[in-house]
């Protein structure tokens, strides 16, 4: 009668439904990755990274500009990008099916909201993202008001998280590179462990929520 809650739905919905189609397509996965990932096919090419350069383009501006606004975060920017590339593709139903447009526009807007949403933080004092909230009230537990004044007042701590940024990206581009291998090796590895692992997790989650079994 009080009608089911939104968060059991989007579990069912993204969670358990995920759970299933991981399950359904074990075996299918299981013969097609057969065997050692040869190490050049974990990198794209120049040639892909040319071909996907408008797609990239597209992807960090409107990451960039949806970090912008307050509360809106990269998952929002990510859902426009990829949005926006199957609209412009020529190819739509290739989307879903590995398209590299689908992949390299959104991965484009969730990086660039990162630098966006610090701008809402130190101009207005409001987080443009879960991310930059944390950072908020690590500012102000420190005694630091964002916003306005805080340019003036404690312009070198803006300036040296802008420089942090910078250095992460380099630092996890780096990481990113090195650590390829282990990461596609893991993905192989691990799926068989991660369905039941998420289908707890969704499960515990849902039940904590209002501590429902009907839940």
């Amino acid at each position: 009668m009080d009608g089911i809650d939104f968060v059991v739905v989007a579990v069912g919905v993204f969670g358990l439904s995920e759970v299933l189609i991981l399950i359904e397509e074990k075996t299918k996965k299981s013969e097609e990755y057969e065997g050692k990932i040869p190490f050049r096919e974990l990198f794209p090419t120049v040639k892909q990274i040319l071909r996907n350069k408008w797609s990239i383009a597209r992807g960090s501006i409107i990451g960039f500009l949806v970090g912008i606004l307050p509360g809106a975060g990269a998952t929002i920017a990510t859902f426009l990008s990829y949005n926006l590339e199957k609209k412009l593709s020529k190819t739509p139903e290739e989307f879903g099916k590995g398209a590299e447009q689908g992949v390299s526009a959104p991965e484009s807007a969730n990086n660039a909201s990162v630098g966006g949403a610090l701008i809402p933080l130190f101009s207005l004092g409001i987080p443009g993202s879960g991310t930059t909230a944390v950072l908020l009230g690590a500012l102000v537990m420190f005694g630091l008001q964002p916003g306005p004044l805080m340019l003036q007042k404690s312009g070198d701590l803006v300036w040296a998280v802008i420089a942090g940024l910078v250095f992460a990206n380099v630092l996890l581009f780096i990481l990113n590179t090195a650590f390829v291998p282990a990461f596609a090796i893991l993905i192989k590895k691990a799926q068989p462990y991660l369905i039941p692992l998420i289908a707890a997790l969704c499960f515990i989650g849902v039940y904590t929520l209002s501590n429902s079994f009907f839940d």
